[in-house]
């Protein structure tokens, strides 16, 4: 009997298309463009460049953030302080 909760990470075999439930996704990705699994792939493909997309949008703001707090340190830690004391404000209601 073999434990179905343990993970073996040397075991690399996918489960072809047509012969299991899920195939995999380059299996999917060639499929009839109308079946549920194109869809599926097309989906993921979609939301990974999404969250791509998003990842740049992050990485790009947060290299602004750090050069305007290099540019202009004094500006920046009383912009936090404010922040902070509004947050304080708001939360002691």
């Amino acid at each position: 009997m073999t434990d179905a909760t343990r993970f073996d990470e040397t075991d690399t075999t996918l489960i072809p298309a047509g012969e299991g439930q899920y195939g995999t996704v380059d299996d999917g990705l060639q499929l009839d463009p109308a079946s549920p699994t194109a869809e599926r792939a097309s989906l993921r493909q979609t939301v990974k460049s999404d969250l791509s997309g998003a990842r740049d949008w992050g990485r790009g703001r947060a290299v602004a953030a750090r050069q305007a707090v290099v540019e202009d340190p004094l500006r920046s830690a009383f912009t936090a302080l404010g922040i902070g004391v509004v947050i304080g404000v708001l939360l002691r209601r």
